[in-house]
């Protein structure tokens, strides 16, 4: 398989990943929001750590507040985030495991068996 072939199989992976994320999102989970609520704190300035507690997570906080500053302060803009790193992951484990196995085949069977896992979005 080409360096090209590849490119294009992962793209196409991480098109149907990021359509099948999408469209079968249903609603957010309760936990979610907790992230939502301190990326939106850093709209008004609040910093994590100093300002309120971060358990750890602030690229997450960040990577939310962008995608909120980009696409609107909607859930929108989450889902959007979400789905692409998830389609962005499945797309790596695909190239991964297709370099790893030398087989195209293997390559989406193990991005198949990660976006079937179905993991969460937060």
């Amino acid at each position: 398989m080409t360096r090209r072939d590849r490119l294009l199989l992962s793209a196409a992976v991480f098109v149907a990943t990021f359509a099948f994320r999408y469209l079968s999102l249903g609603s957010f989970e309760n936990d979610h929001f907790v992230n939502l609520a301190r990326a939106h704190q850093l709209f008004f300035r609040d910093l994590p750590v100093r300002d309120f507690e971060d358990p750890g997570l602030f690229l997450s906080y960040f990577a939310s507040a962008g995608a909120a500053a980009a696409l609107g302060r909607n859930l929108f803009a989450e889902a959007v985030l979400t789905c692409g790193a998830l389609a962005a992951a499945a797309a790596m484990t695909f190239v991964l495991a297709a370099e790893a196995s030398g087989s195209a085949v293997v390559g989406v069977l193990a991005a198949a068996a990660q976006v079937l896992a179905l993991p969460r979005l937060y």
